[in-house]
């Protein structure tokens, strides 16, 4: 049985979020990566409030989509946004990521976006790709990442502690990642990393930037009295198993 872990939710209803980072470019560029076109059934594992696997079972009406969340609140806002697809091709649940309530080889598709660095052990999630995809199956991972040597990883888990202290955050090396899907099975077809804004910094953060002397490598910019934004990566891999 899983431990519960009382994980803070900043981003279900957050406008600012979904703002930045949910908008409807980003949500089309992910299903036209899922490749959809010979699917039956997609995962979106970390399914937040829902937003991708609503428009994929509304636009894709013979597909079975199946949308997870650890949170409750997210997996309440996906069911009330979706409120019209449950029960037809729509299925949603609680459900910690390594630990999804799917048979094996039973999904065509997984998405897993902006989960990555919320898990402490991510070979138990690749375990759980490797065991939920079909043989031919693809995933579509897209995380924050660290883009920098290996021990950088570590300041990025200080510096959102700060912001979050319910659980550390995890920002791994794309070559880490990618080694990671192979031992399981998953052979990665692309994979590109690009900067991004985030723009919810704070003092305390920007305390410990100076600290580290990184404010330079992470484009550190005052954009409000007491807000900062910094630049760091996203990574997004596509791989199959």
């Amino acid at each position: 049985m899983k431990t519960k872990i009382d994980i803070q939710d900043l981003w279900t209803t957050n406008p600012e979020y979904l703002k930045n980072y949910q908008t409807e470019d980003d949500v089309s560029d992910i299903i036209r990566l899922l490749d959809l076109e010979n699917a039956k059934t997609v995962l979106d594992n970390g399914c937040g409030n829902g937003a991708i696997a609503i428009k994929v079972a509304r636009e894709y009406g013979n597909i079975q989509v199946f949308a997870y969340d650890a949170l409750q609140g997210a997996i309440d806002e996906c069911n009330l946004k979706g409120a019209d697809l449950i029960g037809k091709n729509l299925q949603t649940g609680v459900s910690w990521a390594d630990d999804i309530p799917l048979s094996d080889s039973s999904v065509d598709r997984i998405l897993f976006r902006n989960v990555l660095h919320h898990i402490s052990k991510p070979e138990s999630v690749y375990a759980e790709f490797g065991r939920l995809l079909k043989p031919g199956g693809k995933l579509v991972l897209q995380t924050p990442c660290n883009y920098w040597e290996e021990s950088f990883g570590e300041f990025f888990s200080e510096l959102f502690r700060l912001m979050d202290q319910t659980h550390q955050r995890q920002y791994h090396r794309p070559d880490v990642v990618v080694a990671g899907l192979e031992k399981v099975g998953l052979v990665t077809e692309n994979q590109f990393c690009w900067k991004f804004s985030f723009p919810f910094i704070d003092a305390n953060q920007v305390k410990l930037i100076n600290k580290h002397n990184v404010a330079k490598r992470l484009l550190l910019k005052q954009i409000e009295t007491d807000k900062w934004s910094i630049e760091f990566y996203w990574l997004r891999i596509v791989a199959m198993i």
